[in-house]
């Protein structure tokens, strides 16, 4: 058997520096599942139930930065993925969904396990698109590749099985640098400079950090020396600063502290970090 587009599904997911998967075998993914298997590159982590695949992949997502990658079947198998999915959407973190489908021929007939995966998925998927066509699937899974590393949403493909099954397209797959992301967005120098003059004029400065500063902690607490300055956390951002440190004053909002919000109330300078106030 020659080469197929479920092979070239695999291609394009190490291309954009995906080295692993989670999920449940299924009739619908089975295809996905040969190609990982031949390849030493990409791991595929076997999970009992596709809810507990969807929150590795979310929780993988939140620990290394990476882009979270699960694999489940249609029908029931993609309804179980959607409380995961709504973790990684509320927490901010690039999570790719690939479910299987029934045959493009009998999508919307009521099959056995067929259910509208777009109409399920439409709130919580940032990107969510189906795939019927063989011609479509490499242009819409880059496309979703992208989107889900630069706005870091959830995004959903749904590739019905026989466009797994049919031959490799004889065109190029998207070339690596094509999913490649900024790692620094530097300010203008003059903004930094006036914040600068801001946080140094103040007698009492608080810096409220959220789960957007998961990455930054050695900056986060560089900068909290320096101003010697309690730090306060949102309720997604609890884990990031050790709670012994130093410089730790608690949190705010739902499950905070009197501490926290005191901080928070009483400086003349908040400086926030990474922080939708959420």
């Amino acid at each position: 058997m020659g080469k197929t587009l479920s092979d070239q599904v695999v291609d394009i997911l190490v291309g954009a520096g995906v080295k692993r998967a989670f999920g449940v075998p299924g009739d619908a993914t089975d295809l996905i599942l040969a190609s990982i298997y031949n390849r030493d590159d990409f791991d595929f982590i076997l999970t009992r139930h596709e809810e507990g695949a969807g929150f590795m992949a979310s929780g993988y997502a939140k620990l290394t930065g990476d882009m979270g990658v699960v694999l489940a079947c249609q029908g029931p198998g993609a309804a179980h993925m959607l409380e995961s999915m709504y973790d990684a959407k509320m927490d901010k973190v690039p999570m790719l969904v690939i479910t299987g489908q029934v045959e493009s021929a009998a999508i919307g007939t009521n099959t056995v396990q067929e259910i509208n995966q777009l109409l399920l998925f439409q709130d919580v998927a940032y990107f969510n698109r189906e795939v019927r066509s063989a011609n479509n699937l490499i242009d819409i899974l880059q496309l979703a590749i992208q989107t889900a590393k630069a706005k870091k949403i959830v995004a959903h493909v749904s590739i019905a099985t026989d466009v797994l099954r049919h031959a490799a397209l004889k065109r190029a797959l998207p070339s690596p640098s094509v999913y490649e992301m900024p790692h620094h967005v530097i300010p203008d120098t003059s903004l930094i400079k006036k914040a600068a003059g801001f946080l140094n004029a103040a007698k009492n400065v608080t810096i409220l950090y959220g789960a957007g500063s998961f990455h930054a902690r050695d900056e986060l607490l560089t900068v909290a020396d320096l101003l010697a300055a309690p730090i306060v956390h949102t309720v997604r951002s609890k884990d990031i600063i050790d709670n012994n440190h130093p410089h730790y004053a608690g949190g705010i909002g739902f499950k905070g502290s009197k501490n926290g919000c005191h901080f928070v109330k009483d400086c003349d300078a908040l400086l926030i970090v990474g922080c939708s106030f959420a």
